[in-house]
């Protein structure tokens, strides 16, 4: 349970843990909307705080839950065969990532109501899923198997796999020109091409995503291409 309080990334709501309710206040302090403790928990924001994520169990499943933050209302519901609270929206909320087993994630249109792609065949437990803000790219993180994955939401093509053995949790870059990606050891490590390597906190203005993929698939398909080069882009 929440104890004290969780903020809406933009500011505008502020989630409170008590008597036993998840109670949803505004920069007023007024209580908009209360969720009930004893049947939602884990409950989150949103990035905008236009919905929130929580979960429901029981003894034989678990339920994803998107609810309307200002009424309470539910707006979708998914049932998981095991709890997981890995949830990832793209920048306008229009889709949503989830993870529904251990090795498996969901990708939700939530304009169309529709699933747009399932990404299954992962070998170990995934630690971390991040959508794209344009909705258009997948990161899974799969530390037992060393893998960053890279996947394409509308195709279901895998489009390129960094290798490492600290790789734990990943975000985009708003503008989708990078990739953050933060180990075991605390450090963050900001990828694209060229200047990927650094342990840096700072934004790097340089090339794109798309560039990086393109970059990355001349190396793997080039047969000349040494170890180094390829360990440079974590390609092995």
């Amino acid at each position: 349970h929440l104890y004290e309080f969780k903020c809406c990334p933009n500011g505008e709501y502020i989630i409170r843990y008590e008597n036993n309710n998840y109670c949803i206040y505004n920069t007023m302090g007024k209580v908009i909307t209360t969720i009930d403790g004893s049947t939602y928990e884990n409950i989150d924001f949103s990035p905008s705080g236009q919905y929130l994520t929580c979960w429901k169990s029981s003894s034989t499943n678990t339920t994803l839950c998107i609810l309307r933050t200002q009424t309470g209302e539910i707006v979708y519901e998914f049932k998981l065969p095991v709890y997981q609270k890995l949830v990832s929206f793209d920048e306008e909320e229009k889709t949503f990532a989830f993870l529904y087993g251990t090795k498996s994630v969901a990708v939700f249109d939530m304009e169309q109501e529709k699933l747009v792609n399932t990404f299954d065949g992962i070998a170990y437990e995934i630690e971390d899923i991040a959508l794209s803000p344009s909705g258009k790219y997948l990161l899974i993180t799969c530390p037992r198997e060393r893998n960053v994955n890279l996947w394409d939401v509308e195709t279901g093509a895998l489009l390129l796999c960094f290798k490492d053995d600290d790789f734990y949790s990943v975000r985009f870059t708003k503008d989708e020109k990078s990739i953050v990606m933060s180990t075991h050891q605390g450090g963050i490590e900001k990828f694209h091409p060229y200047a990927h390597s650094e342990i840096i906190t700072k934004y790097i203005p340089f090339y794109s995503l798309e560039e990086l993929i393109i970059k990355a698939k001349e190396i793997l398909s080039d047969r000349s291409a040494n170890s180094e080069e390829r360990k440079k882009y974590y390609l092995e």
